[in-house]
């Protein structure tokens, strides 16, 4: 009575694998509620930058963060939903609207309303089988074509769900020294070199006779010393 059925499907939905037990919790509810307060307030807002769409000075990066975010989430939510997973596609969709709280006016201002449009229907789409009735109204809201429930799941581009950057874990004799960044499929020259350069590491080689360097693409480099 007080919050509302999609409150409700969405908090029991969230707080637990279907196997496991519920436990009721006060605040837990009032979570979801606020969650969906937001959703519900963008959605508002969104209908306003349409109306009001001006060309901006651009942000590109900004856009395609807000993409990647996207389309990463389509394709986990699509996996977890297929395994029951409800709990963790409720975490997918809370990160991919926290992206869009953060963001989505900034982007909307500066000309990238394409990227902010594309994630928010994204959203809807995929919260739809939690929370219905908000996802339905606000579709229509938003003149989105057709009713949200006959609309077809969302597809993901692969390219936008690989990072362009990896994070190797770098170990000197078996043991983790540090964490460096490079280039996603870097050669193992390149992975090799940025580990022996990181500073964290040098203090553990410097004065050393380096034995072999062993590099797991994109994963590990380690390195041998005497």
């Amino acid at each position: 009575r007080q919050y509302g059925c999609d409150t409700a499907r969405l908090f029991i939905m969230s707080d637990s694998p279907p196997e496991a037990g519920l436990n009721w919790s006060e605040q837990g509810v009032k979570g979801s509620y606020r969650f969906l307060e937001r959703i519900w307030n963008l959605g508002q807002d969104l209908a306003d930058w349409q109306a009001d769409a001006v060309p901006g000075a651009g942000d590109p990066s900004g856009a395609l963060a807000c993409r990647k975010v996207t389309h990463k989430t389509i394709k986990a939510v699509s996996a977890d939903i297929d395994r029951f997973s409800f709990n963790t596609c409720i975490a997918r969709l809370r990160e991919l609207g926290n992206h869009l709280f953060t963001n989505a006016e900034k982007l909307a201002r500066a000309g990238e309303l394409a990227a902010v449009e594309e994630a928010f229907n994204a959203l809807l789409q995929l919260l739809s089988p939690f929370t219905p009735h908000l996802c339905g109204e606000l579709w229509q809201q938003l003149g989105r074509p057709g009713q949200l429930d006959s609309t077809p799941w969302p597809d993901f581009d692969e390219a936008l769900c690989v990072e362009a950057v990896a994070v190797l874990a770098v170990t000197v004799n078996g043991k983790l020294r540090a964490k460096v960044e490079a280039p996603r499929g870097a050669s193992k020259e390149a992975a090799e070199a940025a580990a022996l350069d990181e500073p964290s590491v040098k203090k553990w080689t410097d004065g050393k006779t380096v034995v072999k360097v062993i590099v797991v693409p994109d994963r590990i480099v380690n390195i041998v010393v005497k």
